[in-house]
């Protein structure tokens, strides 16, 4: 749906990056609020903003990172782009600015005015939902040794939950030495 590369690919590009020692950033990014977006507008729609999504960050990363950088998607409402790490954050804040303005299109007004959505959680309660928004988590090389695409998606997992617990869009970097 996306055009980008799949899983094997993400970790083929990892490894690449790590067996030849370059200095790279892992960046994960995730919808925060997706589940409930698609329950209230539909799959169409939700195919729709997985490819709005896809697009803004493909835009971001011609616009701010590197010619050679990797886009990939993982699955579902999961992007990954491995870059460098002096050019990570501004991809991640140019993505957050587009997609908090762009993704506005994706509701009808009434859901825009109020600022949520209301559908019924996992277990059937009628809840109020945030708009969605993405969370990013920047996972680098520069000032510890990553030794695998497992590592970093362990580490990347942790730095997302934190990002998730964030209202809103936004970014966490890893900055821990060991």
């Amino acid at each position: 749906m996306t055009g980008l590369q799949g899983n094997i690919e993400i970790q083929s590009e990892i490894n690449q990056r790590i067996a030849t020692k370059q200095l790279f950033a892992v960046i994960y990014a995730d919808l925060d609020n997706f589940k409930a977006y698609n329950d209230v507008y539909g799959f169409a729609s939700g195919d729709r903003a997985i490819k709005l999504t896809a697009d803004i960050i493909v835009d971001n990363v011609h616009n701010y990172g590197n010619q050679g950088d990797f886009i990939g998607h993982v699955g579902g409402d999961d992007f990954i782009i491995v870059s460098t790490p002096n050019k990570a954050e501004a991809i991640v804040k140019g993505v957050i600015e587009d997609f908090d303005t762009k993704t506005k299109a994706l509701y009808c007004e009434e859901d825009l005015r109020r600022g949520y959505i209301v559908t019924s959680n996992r277990q059937g309660q009628v809840m109020k939902f945030p708009l969605i928004s993405i969370s990013f988590a920047i996972v680098t090389n520069e000032v510890r040794e990553l030794i695998s695409h497992i590592q970093i998606s362990e580490i990347a997992a942790e730095l997302k939950k934190k990002a998730k617990s964030m209202p809103g869009s936004s970014y966490v970097k890893d900055r821990r030495k060991f």
